[in-house]
């Protein structure tokens, strides 16, 4: 065999697979060939017992309201949670909680009652929750910038019974049956009721929280989570990242995406700090973690985790790295790495919110790791992870199939979706527990061959963009109620290696017409933002296949063209204008761009404000802050802001000349994928 391809081992497991395969055709030749397997005994014993996971002998038994007050008891005066000048103590917090866990038992509350919060992040953040867990019931995150239609669904879908909220976001919230308690002005009914601890009335069984994520019947669909399973998951995460050290998280990102379930409650556990930082903007929060140096342990996206890669960290006080939510390239994580000067732990979180957050984990080796993108690992404690074929039997190793994962951390389904629970969780084949299931996760992977777990891609039309999990079919529903559009289809596409954007492609009614900055007005009242396209595409038909399926590959690429917009198009006109003009276009690959136009209305976000900002700066010779960027999302407010006071200042003209280079090199490699994509 050649030697340059093949290893000795690898040649060695060939010949015992072949050697099966010819075993079973002898025993039986009438049977297809597809459903031999060619796993020895031996592999598959390594493969079910050893690779895939197995409970460990530490069971749950205890509840985390029970072990944050253990936490407090033993450290009372320990600081608990900081969110700019406010701070709370462990005593303080409990407290607090234990207060507002009284007061809502006396509204009611039972066990398996939903309780919605919606709240800015801040210190009321976390005496909701942990008021909400004392008192039994299970939290319904609620994002206060999700669109009203959106949080509507949500409570009454979850017929949450109450709705823990703050007096600011009253004029925001949608009309609900719940009863509402204001954290922040009505404190002052629950602050009179008895700081002793409630008995626990939940159990192991009962929900801790019900979290809505993408739909790809056009609604977003409740996942059900245990306390039993959250508490597993808390408990190996606390030994996973704290490691019996006492660290302090950073909490930044919205309480609607699980991520945040981390940074909250671990450092809880562990007499540490939850550090908040309340900016709505992840740019604006990121540069505060990394400027004010107050935590250790930062949980983030790779798309979050790309901005600071070129940053020197070698002072920052941050220890450890968890990134989740994406495929981790491995280039990345070694920059990263090394801009810390290689004294930071980062660890590669793999996990659906069916897992509970995480429920498979690696630690970046920037010695070892070569592929493309970093391995998802090895299972969590009381985990199995599978990768099984059609048939739902172990593969191989190097062999692909799809991930199927069981355990404690496993969600109890969907909320009023029993026929989608039925798809999901099936029985599990491989457990002797009554009633095991096993959650099919629609995950491509495969062993390596040290039987760490290398994560491939999708088997079906859910993306992550950003960290989001996006189930395209809800944002083709969404367009589909528009009254001018027949049909749409929504795919993403990834211009430039890592910014990967959502375009819509849609088929107008008969001879009506609708511009893009209509669709994008009518999905912003129904879609969270991150689920807004960058571009909107008329077409006059959906091309398909042969026999009858969509063809992605024949829609054509988005033009250059300015969408068209509610305001008209007026073009720069001072030297600054005109430079800050050719900075957009270029980074959003749009050909023409109004002093007028709104940067998001023109497919911004968040990531691209960082390199148009780090462009400006290198152009004026001087700090420019992203948060001004928001503030000024149109080029004539924003370089009216910029000449304020600096009329007489030169500046590095982005002169034509660099933007046409620059334009032409995007030009050619945009064509080079058409002709690619039709051979």
């Amino acid at each position: 065999y050649n030697t340059d391809l093949f290893d000795q081992p690898t040649v060695e497991r060939m010949v015992k697979h072949y050697e099966r395969l010819l075993e079973a055709i002898a025993a039986d030749a009438t049977q297809p060939i597809s459903q031999i397997s060619l796993l020895t005994s031996d592999e598959r014993m390594q493969i079910l017992e050893g690779w895939s996971g197995h409970p460990s002998l530490s069971s749950p038994n205890s509840s985390l309201p029970s072990l944050f007050e253990a936490q407090a008891a033993q450290t009372p005066d320990a600081v608990a949670v900081v969110c700019h000048n406010e701070s709370l103590t462990y005593a303080e917090l409990n407290s607090r909680a234990t207060q507002l866990s009284r007061h809502l038992r006396g509204l009611g509350l039972t066990p398996e009652t939903v309780v919605g919060i919606c709240v800015e992040r801040s210190v009321e953040m976390l005496v909701g929750l942990l008021g909400i867990l004392k008192a039994g019931g299970a939290y319904l995150p609620l994002d206060p910038d999700s669109p009203p239609e959106r949080l509507a669904f949500m409570l009454r879908d979850a017929r949450a019974g109450i709705l823990l909220t703050q007096e600011d976001m009253l004029s925001r919230l949608p009309e609900h049956d719940a009863r509402v308690v204001l954290l922040d002005t009505h404190r002052h009914h629950f602050d009179q009721e008895s700081t002793e601890n409630l008995p626990p009335a939940a159990h192991d069984e009962n929900h801790a929280y019900l979290i809505y994520t993408s739909g790809s019947t056009g609604t977003p669909k409740g996942v059900k989570i245990k306390r039993s399973s959250l508490i597993n998951y808390i408990r190996w995460a606390k030994d996973a990242y704290s490691q019996g050290e006492s660290l302090d998280f950073a909490l930044y990102s919205s309480l609607a995406f699980d991520l945040t379930v981390t940074s909250i409650f671990t450092p809880l556990i562990t007499g540490s700090r939850v550090v908040i930082y309340p900016s709505k903007n992840h740019i604006n929060a990121l540069e505060q973690i990394f400027t004010d140096n107050q935590v250790n342990v930062l949980k983030l996206t790779p798309s979050h985790l790309a901005l600071v890669k070129n940053r020197d960290n070698r002072n920052c006080r941050i220890k450890r790295l968890i990134v989740g939510g994406e495929a981790l390239e491995t280039n990345l994580a070694q920059k990263v790495f090394e801009s810390f000067g290689g004294a930071v732990e980062i660890f590669n979180e793999y996990g659906p919110t069916e897992a509970t957050v995480g429920c498979m984990i690696y630690r970046f080796d920037p010695e070892r790791d070569s592929r493309a993108f970093v391995p998802i690992g090895r299972p969590a404690a009381n985990t199995q992870v599978y990768i099984l074929d059609e048939r739902l039997q172990p593969v191989a190793e190097n062999c692909v199939g799809e991930l199927y994962i069981g355990g404690s951390g496993l969600a109890d389904g969907y909320l009023n979706r029993p026929e989608l629970s039925g798809e999901k969780f099936l029985p599990h084949p491989f457990s002797s527990i009554a009633g095991a299931k096993l959650y099919r996760t629609g995950d491509i992977a495969r062993y390596l061959l040290n039987g760490d777990v290398e994560f491939l891609g999708r088997r079906d039309n859910q993306v992550k963009v950003r960290g989001f999990r996006i189930e395209l079919g809800e944002i083709e529903a969404a367009l589909a109620q528009h009254p001018v559009v027949r049909a749409a289809v929504v795919v993403v596409r990834e211009t430039v290696p890592g910014d990967r954007r959502l375009t819509a492609y849609f088929v107008a009614r008969n001879t009506l017409s609708v511009t893009a900055g209509e669709l994008r007005a009518f999905l912003k009242e129904r879609l969270p933002s991150y689920m807004l396209p960058s571009a909107y595409v008329p077409v006059d038909a959906l091309p398909l296949t042969p026999n009858g399926k969509l063809d992605k590959r024949a829609l054509p690429e988005p033009d250059e063209m300015r969408p068209e917009l509610a305001q008209k198009y007026v073009a720069p006109e001072t030297p600054l204008e005109k430079s800050v003009a050719r900075i957009w276009s270029e980074v959003l690959g749009v050909e023409r761009v109004g002093i007028h136009d709104n940067f998001f209305d023109l497919g911004g976000h968040s990531l691209l404000i960082v390199q148009v900002n780090d462009i400006l700066q290198k152009m004026l010779d001087r700090q420019t802050s992203i948060i001004d960027m928001f503030k000024y999302p149109t080029i004539k407010a924003l370089c009216e802001y910029l000449s304020a006071g600096e009329s007489g200042q030169d500046f590095t003209d982005y002169g034509p000349e660099i933007y046409e280079a620059r334009r032409s090199a995007m030009r050619r490699r945009r064509q080079q994928r058409h002709n690619r994509s039709h051979t």
